[in-house]
């Protein structure tokens, strides 16, 4: 089956080697062809990361959206719908990777391989990392592997109305009369994908047990380890990403979340041994030192907050 690598995002020293790698699978045969989607007003930035990014990539610049949506959604919808205008088959397979993240290219190709009858049979291929145990219908969008005709139907074609303040109104309220989280549908992730599921006449029940069977029966979950996957925002994109576990209020005047993530032996009753790792490396790399030093954008000053129990995400 034909793969097209779309990177989609703003360009930073990190997509250099992010483009480096999309160049490579073009010229090892890893993918069948490549694009490119990023601002306008990055062209020159593009130039200078990747200057024969013309040569082995199809370059798409877009205009920024005047709404971007809660978190960022409606230019995550801008830049892969117009990454995907230039890919003509809706059979084609898209791997979906932002501009800031790395995978290994070469196990992804396998993966394809591996679930190649899921994919046409219009499976989304996501990962362990933000596919939330907490949330309903709430698979993560950050990596996705899928047909273009299944990314069609998970990104709308409208841009969502509601601003990011709108969105924070009213998870508040919400948050305020339930207690809970659980059942909002404002999260970006959960949008996308329940934009999916009413395509294919899925009958909500907004359930734990009714997410879980939505999440089973369009998804194949991936563990992030085994394609090596890295975020620049998560140890420079030196350590490969895995779920987090902790308790945290998403944004002020709201209730405090049990952020989990499910493994794929939770979610797909396999893979055990993997997942028992993951576990482990969630507990090592997502501590209280490190996101204390992400919230207050020093480490040294998170370690000092820790240290003096003025800091937990616990």
């Amino acid at each position: 089956m034909p793969i097209t690598l779309l990177i989609h995002g703003p360009i930073s020293d990190y997509s250099r080697l992010v483009l480096a790698d999309g160049r490579k699978a073009v010229e090892n045969g890893l993918v069948d062809d490549c694009v490119i989607v990023t601002y306008k007003k990055e062209e020159a930035k593009l130039r200078t990361t990747a200057r024969d990014a013309l040569e082995w990539a199809r370059v798409a610049l877009v205009d920024d959206v005047r709404n971007p949506g809660f978190a960022n959604i409606n230019r995550q919808i801008n830049m892969v719908r117009s990454g995907m205008q230039s890919v003509d088959a809706n059979d084609r397979i898209i791997v979906k990777l932002r501009s800031d993240q790395r995978v290994s290219l070469a196990k992804v190709r396998n993966i394809i391989a591996m679930h190649q009858h899921a994919l046409q049979a219009g499976a989304l291929l996501t990962t362990n990392c933000y596919t939330r145990k907490d949330r309903l219908y709430h698979p993560s969008d950050m990596f996705l592997i899928a047909l273009k005709a299944t990314l069609l139907d998970y990104y709308p074609a409208q841009f969502f109305a509601q601003t990011e303040l709108d969105d924070h109104m009213a998870i508040r309220e919400t948050s305020r009369a339930s207690k809970s989280l659980l059942t909002i549908e404002q999260w970006p992730e959960s949008r996308l994908y329940r934009h999916l599921l009413v395509s294919r006449a899925w009958v909500f029940r907004n359930t734990i047990e009714d997410s879980v069977a939505a999440l089973r029966a369009h998804c194949v979950m991936l563990d992030s380890r085994s394609i090596r996957l890295k975020w620049e925002k998560f140890y420079g994109g030196h350590v490969t990403l895995v779920p987090y576990d902790f308790q945290m209020a998403p944004f002020e005047g709201v209730v405090k979340e049990q952020a989990q993530c499910f493994t794929v032996e939770e979610l797909h009753g396999r893979d055990a041994g993997q997942s028992r790792v993951t576990r482990l490396m969630t507990r090592l790399l997502w501590n209280d030192f490190y996101l204390a030093g992400r919230h207050y954008g020093s480490y040294w000053k998170g370690f000092r907050k820790v240290v003096k129990g003025q800091y937990t995400a616990r």
